[in-house]
């Protein structure tokens, strides 16, 4: 399984990019695999929990899958980019930043 989390699809896209945003039962599947995926970049330059907040906007519906995500990232990634994490989105701030505080 560990190789098949690092299969991209046309957009550069990993396995637990999709996860992020739409189920949390395969990311922690995909993060149990294989760890490092925590940290891939996709093609966008984007990491999986960045990914999670890229397209992020209030009422947007998918909040809880987010923060799950969030919850099983922040231990796994550097804390710059969780920092920078809280920056990309202003509308993101203060839900990452509750997680990341915890």
């Amino acid at each position: 399984m560990p190789s098949a989390a690092w299969v991209q699809d046309n957009d550069g896209l990993l396995p637990i990019h999709w996860a992020v945003e739409r189920d949390g039962g395969k990311l922690e599947v995909l993060l149990a695999a294989d760890p490092a995926t925590a940290t891939a970049v996709s093609r966008a330059g984007r990491t999986p929990l960045q990914e999670a907040w890229h397209s992020y906007h209030p009422g947007y519906g998918q909040v809880s899958t987010q923060l799950a995500a969030t919850r099983l990232l922040i231990p796994l990634v550097p804390a710059a980019e969780a920092l920078a994490t809280i920056a990309y989105n202003p509308d993101t701030q203060p839900l990452v930043a509750d997680v990341i505080i915890a």
